[in-house]
C-alpha cells in the first residue's frame, strides 16, 4: 500500500513538473513574441502577449510590461502597475527589473512602501541589479557615483569599476563613460591611450558622441596619431548619425574648408539640421551666417529676433545691438535698452554688465563674443 501511495505522489510530482515546465516553456515563447513586438513599437500587441506572459510568472515579461506601464506605451500610463510588476520580476532576482524598480523610489512612484521617495533605497536597488550583472544597472549605478542624481556619494573610483564592468559586456554608453575616465584621471590613471580605446570600442557599435570626441583626438593627435581625414571621417559619420554637437562643428567646417571643400550650401545644411531638433547652437551658426558671411542684415535681423522671442539671451544681445545702431532695422535705442533688460533677466551676464554700465554696447567686442 505504502508503495502504491509513494508511486501516485511521485506520478504527480512528476506530472506537477512537466506541466510547469510546459508553461514556463509556453512563458517564455510569448514573452519573445511581446518582446519583438515591443521592439517594432506595436505596443498593444506586445501588452497582449507580455500580459500572458507575465501571468505565467515570466520576470523579463513582468518588467518589460512594467515599462509599458511607467512610460504610457500602448496604455495609459500607471507608475502603480509599473512598480508592482517590476517589484514581481525583482522578486525572482531578474536584474534589470532592480534598475527599474529603482527608478520608482527615486520619482515616489509606486504602491505603499515603493510610493515613498527614498534616494537610499533607490541606491541598494541598484547595487543589487548591478551585482547580478546587468550591465546597463551597472552603467547606472557608476553614473550615480559619479554624483549623477541620486547620491552625495562622489567615488570616481567606484564609478569607473561599475562603468568598467559594464563597458567590459559590450555597453556602449559605458564604454563612452571609460574613454572620460581616462581622459580625465576619474577613479583610474590619466591615459589618453586607453581612453582612445574606449571611445573606440563604443564608436565600433555606433555610439555618435563616441565618435565626435574621436575627431577632436585624431584632429589633435590625442591618444592616437594625428590623421585629419579620420577626424573628419568620424564628425561625418557621427553627425550623419544625428549627434547634434557634431552637425554644428561640420557646418562651422564646411564655412572654414576645414578638411572638407568650402561650402556655404552644406554649412547651412548642417546648421539647419541641427537647428531643426532646437539646438541653440545650430540657430546661432544660421543667423550668424546671414550677419558676418552674406552680410544680409534685414535677414539676420528677422532670424535673430524671432530666436530672441522664444527666449534666447544671446540673440536678445544681438537684436539690441542691431536696434542701437539700425543695422537691418530701423535705429531704436529704446528697444536696444528693452532686450537688454530681457537678456539680464534671464541671467546673461554681459547684458547685466552692459546694464551696470562697466561694458558698453558700442564695444564691437561684445557684438564679437556674442556671435562666437
Amino acid at each position: 500500500m505504502k508503495k502504491q501511495i509513494a508511486g501516485v505522489v511521485f506520478s504527480l510530482l512528476i506530472s506537477a513538473e512537466v506541466f510547469y515546465g510546459a508553461q514556463a516553456d509556453q512563458g517564455d515563447d510569448l514573452c519573445k513574441l511581446g518582446i519583438q513586438a515591443y521592439e517594432q513599437e506595436k505596443y498593444e500587441e506586445a501588452i497582449n502577449y507580455l500580459a500572458q506572459a507575465s501571468e505565467m510568472g515570466n520576470a523579463e515579461a513582468q518588467d518589460v510590461l512594467g515599462e509599458c506601464y511607467f512610460n504610457g506605451y500602448g496604455i495609459r500610463s500607471n507608475p502603480e502597475k509599473a512598480a508592482e510588476l517590476f517589484q514581481q520580476a525583482a522578486d525572482q532576482d531578474y536584474a534589470k527589473a532592480y534598475l527599474h524598480l529603482s527608478d520608482c523610489y527615486y520619482y515616489g512612484f509606486g504602491r505603499g512602501e515603493a510610493h515613498q521617495q527614498s534616494y537610499e533605497k533607490a541606491m541598494e536597488l541598484l547595487k543589487k541589479g548591478a551585482e547580478l550583472g546587468d550591465a546597463e544597472t551597472q552603467y547606472a549605478l557608476g553614473l550615480r557615483y559619479f554624483g549623477s542624481g541620486m547620491t552625495t556619494e562622489q567615488d570616481y573610483k567606484k564609478a569607473a569599476k561599475w562603468l568598467k564592468k559594464s563597458a567590459e559586456q559590450g555597453y556602449a554608453p559605458a564604454q563612452c563613460y571609460m574613454g572620460e575616465c581616462y581622459s580625465f584621471g576619474l577613479g583610474v590613471e590619466k591615459s589618453m591611450k586607453k581612453a582612445a580605446e574606449w571611445y573606440l570600442k563604443a564608436a565600433k557599435q555606433d555610439d555618435y558622441g563616441a565618435m565626435y570626441v574621436l575627431s577632436g583626438f585624431y584632429e589633435d593627435g590625442r591618444g592616437v596619431s594625428k590623421d585629419s581625414q579620420k577626424a573628419v571621417e568620424f564628425l561625418q559619420t557621427s553627425a550623419e548619425g544625428g549627434w547634434i554637437t557634431s552637425q554644428v562643428e561640420l557646418g562651422r567646417r564646411y564655412l572654414q574648408g576645414k578638411g572638407v571643400e568650402y561650402s556655404t550650401e552644406q554649412a547651412l545644411k548642417w546648421f539647419q539640421k541641427a537647428a531643426d531638433r532646437g539646438d541653440p547652437e545650430g540657430r546661432m551658426e544660421i543667423g550668424r551666417y546671414y550677419y558676418v558671411i552674406e552680410q544680409d542684415y534685414e535677414k539676420a535681423f528677422a532670424y535673430f529676433e524671432e530666436f530672441a522671442q522664444e527666449g534666447n539671451a544671446r540673440s536678445m544681445i544681438v537684436v539690441a545691438y542691431m536696434y542701437q545702431y539700425g543695422i537691418g532695422t530701423q535705429k531704436d535705442a529704446d528697444c536696444a535698452k528693452k532686450w537688454i533688460q530681457k537678456a539680464s533677466n534671464l541671467g546673461d551676464q554681459m547684458a547685466t554688465l552692459i546694464l551696470e554700465g562697466k561694458v558698453s554696447i558700442s564695444d564691437n567686442s561684445v557684438i564679437q563674443q556674442t556671435l562666437q
